[in-house]
């Protein structure tokens, strides 16, 4: 399979997605994979909202963890093991935002 760049308004739809499939206290997808045909006719999305993600372009600063819970909200039960750990070191507040 080929990664091809990813135009600008694919990641703002991406954006508004996480958006709107957030759910109070359980959060939303940490990362997600899209799968589309080579002929664009169709395609295939699968949902994270628990594994840590194996990132691409390295790993986000665990600031950006923190960020992630301030802005949709986990209920302690709903927040994975490797993701506390993450946040554990973050020195972000939302007074920084």
């Amino acid at each position: 399979m080929k990664r091809k760049h990813v135009d600008k308004s694919v990641l703002i739809a991406a954006r508004t997605l996480r958006e709107v499939m957030y759910q109070p206290g359980k959060g939303t997808w940490i990362s997600m994979t899209l799968k589309v045909t080579p002929k664009g006719d169709g395609w295939e999305a699968d949902y994270n909202y628990t594994e840590e993600p194996v990132w691409e372009l390295g790993d986000p600063v665990d600031d950006t963890y923190a960020q992630e819970l301030y802005l949709y909200p986990r209920d302690e039960e709903h927040i994975p093991d490797w993701f506390k750990e993450k946040i554990k070191n973050s020195t972000w507040t939302p007074e920084d935002a």
